[in-house]
């Protein structure tokens, strides 16, 4: 009531007649949620292509959770992304355990398994195991069911990637530096000091971030921050009687230098994985890209030029970065390695990309003629050139005069590339079920979730409050 006082107040007296006990906010939002997914499921039924993003994790009180996204494409080329289910799993989930979910998923959205692509997981062997895991178990499902396809199993870019970046950390940089940041931020006057001395010193920054392993990535916070305050850690902790001999050394430092400017360029690489509305096909680009700015960073050290690696400069005054390029190699062959997989699916990309340019010999005889008479045809040329992206120019692609190729372009459009959409969501989920909110249920828990995450529904407020009206009595 306060709130319709101050924002309200000629309708104050209106808001004394609606009901805000705990369970009717509780039914508004269980109502809302199921009124999304109404449409959610209508939606579903016009998919030609669709693509789940599976994913595992924990919630506050010790409960395993399941997360299944779709991605789903109708036959007008627009895109739909958003959360199917989410439910609470066994402590040891199996495979099976995940399929059961995804069935019971499936045949609540009444969904059509012929029209699955592919499935998008973390790489888990509970989720990739062609045995027992839950590919190898959905593959063996759709034989049952007589559905021939092979689904396509996608390994999630940002987690490949997070991988990758691992194999560039230079441990003698690192231990120094968790080691410091620990003994600043594990002792409160300690930190209260040290936030004191970067005030009368006018530091650029004022505390230290912690740091974590949860991802690799998260330590390029923490290196920036270390770095530009080295000189004021150095003075504190000689003040505190810790001294750290390391921040004195020129080797040292450049070391850290370079980890910090590697891990700023991985970071910019996460960033653009996770943009909205990316096809698969703008993330591997996005992997290519990197791949080839690698082999630039590599023949540049090699010739002693380091002008993409600015903290290096900026202390750097030697030639010779021959173990920095052998770092870049190795991080080179690792992208090489775990994106391998996606170099099959290149031609595929590649007649959805570009299909006025690429090589109809090698692509697939059901599509041979259909892309000679694309090409052939000027307006469709015209237009293919006009548009920003290859979204736009499927939804202008007549279906009737290009079945197969529309059909293609819907597949390729509604695989996963990332799990970014999981991330977000078990965020979400570690703020709406906390510590001091740890009692909600599984359903209440994922109404919350479904209102929090939607971003293509809006709940049909005039059609609930039809609902709700009160009707006449017959007597």
């Amino acid at each position: 009531m306060a709130s319709a006082e101050q924002f309200c107040s000629e309708n104050v007296q209106k808001f004394e007649y609606i009901s805000l006990s705990r369970s009717t906010v509780t039914r508004r939002i269980q109502e809302m949620a199921d009124n999304i997914m109404e449409q959610l499921y209508m939606t579903a039924q016009n998919f030609i292509a669709y693509s789940l993003a599976i994913d595992q994790s924990i919630d506050v009180t010790g409960s395993p959770q399941l997360a299944i996204f779709i991605r789903g494409v109708d036959s007008g080329m627009n895109v739909t992304e958003e959360l199917l289910d989410f439910c609470t799993t066994k402590e040891a989930t199996t495979g099976e355990d995940i399929l059961s979910c995804v069935e019971e998923a499936i045949k609540h959205s009444k969904l059509h398994w012929h029209n699955l692509v592919s499935v998008a997981t973390d790489g888990a062997p509970s989720m990739v195991d062609q045995n027992v895991g839950f590919v190898g178990c959905l593959q063996k499902r759709l034989q049952e069911l007589t559905i021939p396809q092979t689904i396509i199993t996608v390994h999630c870019m940002l987690h490949r990637e997070n991988l990758c970046a691992k194999c560039v950390q230079l441990e003698r940089v690192m231990l120094v530096i968790v080691r410091t940041i620990n003994f600043i931020r594990n002792h409160g006057l300690k930190q209260k000091q040290f936030k004191i001395f970067l005030q009368e010193l006018d530091a650029e920054y004022d505390e230290m971030p912690y740091h974590t392993e949860v991802r690799w990535l998260s330590h390029g916070k923490a290196l920036d921050r270390f770095f530009n305050l080295r000189n004021e850690i150095r003075l504190f902790m000689d003040t505190v009687g810790h001294p750290v001999p390391e921040l004195e050394d020129s080797l040292w430092t450049r070391d850290l230098a370079f980890l910090s400017d590697v891990i700023d360029h991985l970071n910019i690489l996460n960033t653009a994985l996770q943009r909205k509305d990316n096809t698969i096909i703008d993330l591997f680009d996005t992997i290519c890209a990197f791949k080839m700015k690698i082999e630039l960073w590599i023949r540049q050290l090699e010739s002693g030029n380091i002008c993409h690696f600015p903290k290096l400069k900026s202390v750097s005054s030697e030639s010779n970065f021959e173990c920095y390029s052998n770092m870049l190699q190795i991080l080179y062959e690792e992208f090489s390695v775990r994106f391998a997989d996606l170099i099959q699916l290149q031609t595929d990309f590649d007649v959805i990309a570009r299909p006025f340019s690429i090589d109809i010999a090698t692509v697939s005889s059901h599509l041979q003629l259909e892309l000679i008479d694309l090409r052939c045809n000027r307006v469709l040329k015209a237009k293919y050139l006009q548009v920003n992206n290859i979204l736009e120019f499927y939804k202008l692609l007549p279906q009737e005069n290009f079945p197969h190729l529309h059909k293609s372009a819907a597949r390729i459009i509604a695989m996963f590339g990332s799990m970014y959409l999981c991330e977000q969501l078990f965020s979400v989920l570690k703020r709406t079920k906390s510590v001091n909110r740890n009692c909600l249920s599984d359903y209440n828990t994922k109404c919350s979730l479904i209102l929090g995450m939607c971003q293509s529904f809006v709940p049909n407020i005039r059609q609930l409050v039809e609902r709700k009206r009160l009707q006449k009595s017959h007597n």
